[in-house]
């Protein structure tokens, strides 16, 4: 698989407005992010078409390059396919998955926390929002009665995953 930079800058100018707009109040603006393209068509396990993901780089590489993420785009559907609002929506989602730690705070600042060599302590958010739905059901009765109905089973949904995330237990650190 080949990845390059964006030599236009409509990828990164995306992306930032976006930043910009929806995670102005975010700690993810403290975040150094490399936008790239991929060329050649990725899929799922079940044959659905990647069209973009997000990654934190080796140790290494981000102390090589500096970045915190490296959101990857597939290049055919973004230069080819994609609508203005496919592609916000694409960065949208994308940004969703990097999250920037942080100390508690009572004030507007973040602070972020850092690892023992200084980096931002990062990580990639699972996504919250899982349907286990089948395409032949869909196809038969349609994702829900109405819309209301709908957007109440993601919301559902989100409340699940929120509550099973707050009852984790931390995992013990071994003893050396």
């Amino acid at each position: 698989m080949k990845f390059y930079k964006d030599k236009s800058g409509d990828l990164g100018s995306i992306f930032k407005r976006v930043v910009a707009k929806h995670f102005k109040n975010d700690p993810i603006t403290l975040a150094k992010i490399q936008y790239v393209f991929w060329e050649g068509e990725k899929t799922t396990n079940d044959g659905r078409i990647i069209h973009g993901e997000a990654r934190i780089p080796s140790p290494r590489e981000r102390d090589i390059y500096g970045f915190d993420f490296i959101i990857s785009v597939y290049d055919e559907y973004w230069n080819e396919d994609a609508s203005a609002r496919d592609k916000i929506r694409l960065a949208y989602h994308e940004l969703n998955h990097c999250i920037v730690m942080c100390e508690e705070s009572t004030g507007k600042a973040f602070v972020p926390k850092r690892d023992k060599e200084g980096r931002l302590k990062v990580k990639i958010k699972p996504h919250d929002v899982n349907l286990n739905l089948f395409l032949g059901e869909v196809k038969l009765c349609g994702l829900a009665d109405d819309e209301e109905n709908f957007v109440e089973a993601l919301s559902m949904t989100a409340k699940n995953f929120k509550r099973r995330m707050k009852t984790k237990k931390p995992k013990k650190k071994k003893k050396k």
